[in-house]
């Protein structure tokens, strides 16, 4: 038998009542019995049924009238009418009205219980029919709230849902937005028309017209004023507040015309399923505006001019934007990702969180060194530990090279107003200078003069140092006439060999040449010749004995190549920028002359000069342009 089946007979002959409530209470059946119509309706508010046993033909009200009241108190409660052979036009109408069966009187007590027996199963079968249903909208509406961002797929699948879960006839989703507080209707879902959306608050409600719990209110409406909207009849009415973290972003009205369509496990059910919706729009409106945040900031990362990047601890990137990508060689920022930077980050920052301003070179994709400068923030997790590496970096070359240009302007300014000075009193100075030299021989020769023989020697040797002062002053003017003729740097080195071998050999040091074929170039052999001599010593002087001097050559570009490498400890970085000006030297019985000749030197010959020093040695390279050049 349907163990706690409930059923409630209405039947105005008492003997027929006794008789079906006794058959149904022997197998099972829960069972309430009246032979007063009204009786039964109050008792079926008051309490769960699942079939309604009617006899069409009670005395207090009309058996059909009975039957629309049980449906409007119970929608899910089946109806079985007894009825006579003379009253089968009353039976038809309760079948239209919602009856499932009828049974003719008179009967057998035994032919009823078949027919419950039947309406129970259908009852489970519709039951598990409509669970399922409700189970998929709740599956849909959970799929929705969890993976979703779209908030119109949330909206549908949470009308769906609610109406699955409650049979109301209508539900009217209402949010609020944020930037005027007003509340919009974001959907409406009613049998009576498809959905519907339009702003219904003309003025700002703010979070105190959300109460914690829902709100409803049964009979709005009294139903003899029958008003034209089907809506606004004897219906249930509740309001569910849609909160997010303690904030209203919303709410649901559920609406329907049967008086106990919302009963109060549903409804805390729809409290629980309203909190996840309220929290997945929240989620909408923030992945909405943080999509916009993200498209504000990608647009400024992707257009900015100066190159953007990730970086991990072991040096590979892992965000880069297209202006690095176009800054080191590359055509398209993937193809940086996972490349190495060829810099230690952590030894760069020197265990600081942050580093600006940090000027450097760096090689680009084909090979060619640029200058950048690089803000660089190393980003830590909660246990302290560095997580990755984030910065800027911009190209500087054409400022470094416009400093660089300035520094030799300025150098050789000072190299030209030297040597326009010393050509202006040279002539001056040198014509007593050598008068005196020519006396102090004379008087060398003197017999009455041998005791200071030494001393004359130390003077004609003091005058010939100031005459090679001299010289050099006018050697750094730019405006000296020079004999350029075409010529090779190798075989100036070769001819000069002897005499600085035997220098660095006085000094046990050695000396090493090597000598590469080069171009031809426009040389004053003279001059060259006196700018390897100085900077051959400057590098002998440098090194403590047992060092070794290489002279050298190279071709590159078409242009040829002088270099000069000694292993002394380098140059400080402080005197680097000032190398070449006049009587800048770190000997003690140094002029400060000899490299700001060379500097000289170098100029006329449009040559430059580079240098690279460090702890193991400096190696001074002279460019000269090829004769094809």
């Amino acid at each position: 038998m349907d163990d706690f089946a409930r059923v409630l007979v209405v039947d105005g002959e008492e003997e027929r009542l006794r008789a079906l409530w006794e058959s149904m209470d022997e197998r099972g059946y829960l069972v309430s019995g009246f032979n007063s119509g009204m009786e039964a309706l109050e008792a079926l508010k008051e309490q769960r049924c699942d079939i309604l046993l009617l006899d069409l033909e009670i005395p207090d009200i009309n058996g059909i009238e009975l039957l629309n009241k049980a449906l409007e108190v119970d929608s899910s409660i089946y109806c079985i009418v007894m009825t006579d052979f003379g009253t089968v036009e009353a039976a038809v109408k309760a079948l239209r009205a919602g009856a499932v069966d009828i049974i003719l009187k008179p009967f057998d007590i035994k032919t009823v219980l078949p027919v419950l027996s039947q309406a129970m199963e259908m009852k489970r079968l519709n039951s598990e029919k409509l669970q399922l249903r409700e189970s998929k909208a709740l599956d849909d509406l959970l799929l929705a709230v969890s993976f979703s961002f779209d908030k119109n797929v949330i909206l549908n699948k949470t009308a769906d849902a609610f109406i699955d879960q409650c049979g109301a006839d209508m539900v009217t989703i209402l949010l609020r937005d944020d930037e005027s507080g007003e509340f919009y209707t974001a959907l409406v879902r009613s049998s009576q028309f498809s959905n519907r959306t339009g702003k219904i608050s003309s003025s700002p409600i703010n979070d105190a017209g959300f109460a914690n719990e829902p709100t409803g209110w049964e009979r709005l409406v009294d139903a003899s004023v029958k008003p034209s909207n089907p809506y606004l009849k004897d219906k249930s009415f509740i309001t569910i507040p849609l909160m997010a973290r303690g904030r209203g972003v919303g709410m649901i009205n559920l609406t329907s015309k049967n008086g106990h369509t919302f009963p109060l496990g549903k409804v805390k059910a729809l409290k629980i399923l309203a909190g996840m919706v309220a929290v997945a729009l929240e989620n909408v409106e923030l992945c909405g505006k943080i999509q916009k945040s993200e498209q504000k900031y990608r647009s400024i990362f992707e257009n900015a001019t100066e190159g953007i990047y990730l970086i991990t601890t072991e040096g590979r990137y892992i965000l880069v934007n297209p202006a690095l990508a176009k800054i080191l060689g590359y055509d398209k920022p993937e193809e940086l990702i996972s490349t190495g930077a060829g810099v230690d980050y952590k030894e760069l920052l020197n265990g600081l969180p942050v580093k600006t301003g940090i000027e450097r070179q760096i090689s680009r994709r084909d090979g060619t060194t640029i200058w950048v400068s690089e803000d660089v923030r190393a980003v830590y997790d909660d246990r302290g530990k560095i997580l990755y590496f984030e910065g800027t970096l911009k190209d500087i070359t054409q400022r470094k090279e416009a400093e660089h240009y300035e520094q030799e302007l300025a150098r050789l300014d000072r190299l030209n107003i030297v040597g326009e000075l010393a050509a202006s009193i040279g002539h001056e100075i040198r014509n007593p200078m050598t008068s005196v030299r020519g006396f102090l021989q004379m008087l060398k020769t003197r017999e009455d003069c041998h005791p200071y023989h030494e001393y004359y020697d130390l003077m004609i040797e003091e005058l010939d140092r100031a005459n090679t002062i001299i010289s050099n002053y006018l050697n750094m003017a730019k405006s000296k006439p020079l004999a350029l003729v075409l010529g090779n740097l190798n075989e100036i080195i070769d001819r000069i060999y002897p005499m600085i071998q035997a220098d660095a050999s006085y000094k046990d040091k050695q000396v090493r040449i090597d000598l590469n074929e080069i171009p031809m170039v426009y040389i004053d052999e003279k001059e060259i010749r006196q700018l390897i001599v100085n900077m051959s010593r400057n590098g002998l002087e440098a090194m403590l004995p047992g060092g070794v001097l290489v002279i050298g050559t190279r071709a590159e570009d078409g242009d040829a190549i002088l270099y000069i490498k000694d292993e002394g400890p380098g140059i400080d970085q402080q005197l680097l920028n000032r190398l070449g000006t006049p009587f800048l030297t770190t000997k003690e019985d140094g002029t400060g002359l000899g490299l700001a000749v060379c500097y000289g030197i170098a100029a006329r010959h449009n040559a430059q000069i580079k240098v690279d020093t460090g702890p193991e040695g400096t190696t001074f390279w002279v460019r000269f342009r090829g004769s094809d050049a």
